[in-house]
């Protein structure tokens, strides 16, 4: 069910995808939903979706459903939408070459311990050893993949903050956390959505944008 800030948030959105310079996004269309579907390991979950972020779908946007009515249009686009079009959109090319340097590191890291391998595997211990070092890798590169992620959200705040300007960021981001008063919101804690989203928590994002304080650009929306 829309609402009478759905157009006006449309409206905002493809004004900041012409100020981001995104040509391949143009929202047609705002769903709320409480809940999302993702597919995890072949299975279908249903996860909360979180009440400070959105999702951009091909041809239009997913808001938290608890947050209708309770953050006016401009508190929804600008602070928080624009900070998701630029980690997906602006920033698609550097999580692309982000997750190739890091394959690229792990196979030269691998490549390097080949020779001590091969001399514990004559001894007769190679078979658990290379168990081990299949799954030391793999859980290390998603730990490192998923900083670097995080990394790139925490950036994309500080760009987004650029357009609207440190304090209203942060305004808004306190708005949201108060509203989430009971953790449904998942804001404080990202128990159950880490591991689909590399989120970091409202208090984060505020501490983030707190080492960076920005005015907005006149030429803001």
């Amino acid at each position: 069910m829309s609402y009478e800030g759905d157009g006006e948030i449309l409206e905002i959105t493809k004004g900041l995808c012409q100020q981001l310079n995104i040509t391949n996004y143009n929202p047609a269309s705002v769903s709320w939903k409480t809940v999302i579907q993702k597919v995890i390991r072949g299975a279908k979950r249903q996860l909360v979706l979180p009440y400070d972020q959105c999702i951009l779908l091909r041809d239009g946007l997913i808001l938290p459903a608890a947050m209708k009515d309770r953050l006016e249009p401009d508190e929804w686009t600008p602070p928080i939408i624009a900070s998701i079009l630029i980690y997906e959109k602006v920033f698609r090319h550097r999580r692309s070459r982000g997750r190739a340097l890091i394959v690229v590191s792990w196979v030269l890291l691998a490549a390097a311990l080949l020779p001590i391998l091969r001399v514990v595997f004559s001894a007769g211990g190679g078979s658990l050893v290379w168990v081990y070092l299949l799954l030391t890798m793999l859980f290390g590169f998603l730990i490192v993949w998923m900083r670097y992620l995080k990394g790139l959200r925490a950036r994309a705040d500080r760009e987004s903050s650029k357009i609207v300007g440190t304090a209203r960021f942060v305004a808004v981001l306190e708005k949201v956390s108060s509203l989430d008063a009971t953790g449904e919101g998942k804001t404080g804690n990202r128990r159950g959505v880490g591991a689909v989203w590399p989120l970091l928590t409202i208090q984060q994002r505020v501490s983030n944008l707190q080492t960076n304080l920005v005015s907005p650009n006149p030429e803001s929306l």
